[in-house]
């Protein structure tokens, strides 16, 4: 890495002497001299170059080199003097060499990976993009009407080759809208300004024109509303009987009534339900509201007809009990009305005073 002999440089040298060398065991005021030498005849871009050539010279890892080649030039001119002596034959002190590596390394550590910005396609800009596409070639048919040129498109196969999406048929329509205003107004004598900027178009290009951009709109219209088809949605997986009823609160036995509870996984799917409120003597039917039958929703049963299910107050339970229990249809149909008591509201909530009587599917 010579200096460069410019004039200037030459008349410098006879003042401030040659290129500098320095061995292991020069002082510190020869080595001050050195930098003041190369700092009189370098830039500090050029120090940075020294750092980037030397680490070459050595075989050092790219990665490494890259990162250097990051780092502000002013951040290395004492390294750039450092690299120019060491690769233009002289020798450093250790202590200095040893220095210049840790600088270097700790320089190196500090450069921040560089963001690569990547540019983002959005929604928008696709569909843009695309509706673009599309009727730049429904331009070029336009061209062969305006040039009388011989032209097979069809605008019904070109738009299902294109399979064209709603969303890109609406852009076309709100494209030619204003084409088409413009061409009929022409027809139409109604601008004059218009009347002049086709003056040279015949009234049956005129009309062809018109014609031909009507079908594009119409088109396009058609594949506005066009449906496409829906996917059948998936059937939502039924939770088993067990972890419906698992938060439900009852009594299991009642040695009172000597009555006991049902397996509540018999609620799912039952058509009627007879529960019994040992503590307050109520009897209460429910009655589903549709086929699909009784559910459980945390403690209480829902899917039940307020209408035809019933709640009463029960004089003498162990009378009226045994016909819940063992009584056939007609037994239970009528044994609600034979409870002389007032009705009372249904709420299908079940606690520990409940015992769950019987379920008929």
């Amino acid at each position: 890495m010579p200096v460069r002999k410019t004039k200037s440089s030459i008349i410098d040298r006879k003042y401030l002497g040659n290129e500098p060398k320095v061995t292991k065991s020069s002082s510190a005021s020869e080595i001050i001299n050195a930098y003041n030498w190369l700092n009189y005849f370098h830039t500090s871009d050029e120090a940075k170059e020294f750092v980037i050539s030397y680490l070459k010279h050595k075989k050092m890892n790219k990665a490494f080199i890259t990162k250097v080649s990051e780092i502000d030039s002013i951040k290395l001119i004492t390294i750039g003097w450092n690299c120019y002596l060491l690769h233009n034959g002289s020798e450093l002190p250790v202590d200095i060499e040893t220095k210049m590596w840790h600088k270097l390394n700790l320089l190196v550590s500090q450069v921040k990976p560089k963001i690569v910005s990547t540019k983002v396609v959005t929604i928008k800009q696709h569909i843009e993009n695309k509706a673009s596409d599309i009727i730049g070639d429904i331009e070029c048919a336009i061209d062969n009407i305006a040039n009388d040129t011989d032209s097979d498109f069809n605008i019904e196969e070109f738009f299902r080759s294109k399979n064209i999406k709603p969303v890109i048929a609406k852009q076309i329509v709100d494209y030619y809208k204003p084409l088409y205003g413009e061409i009929y107004d022409t027809i139409k004598g109604n601008d004059p300004e218009l009347k002049y900027a086709y003056r040279n178009w015949k009234p049956k290009k005129l009309k062809k024109l018109m014609e031909f951009v009507s079908s594009i709109m119409a088109m396009s219209d058609v594949y506005t509303v066009k449906v496409t088809k829906t996917r059948k949605p998936r059937k939502k997986k039924e939770k088993p009987a067990s972890v419906l009823v698992s938060k439900l609160q009852f009594k299991t036995e009642d040695k009172t009534y000597k009555i006991k509870s049902i397996n509540p996984t018999s609620i799912i799917g039952a058509q009627q339900l007879w529960i019994f409120n040992t503590k307050y003597r109520i009897l209460t039917v429910l009655e589903a509201r549709g086929p699909v039958g009784l559910t459980v929703k945390g403690t209480t049963v829902t899917s039940f007809d307020e209408k035809t299910s019933t709640s009463k107050m029960v004089r003498k339970p162990d009378t009226v009990l045994p016909n819940v229990l063992d009584g056939g249809k007609i037994v239970l149909r009528k044994l609600m009305s034979t409870i002389k008591c007032k009705p009372k509201k249904v709420t299908g909530r079940i606690n520990n005073d409940v015992i769950v009587l019987r379920a008929i599917k």
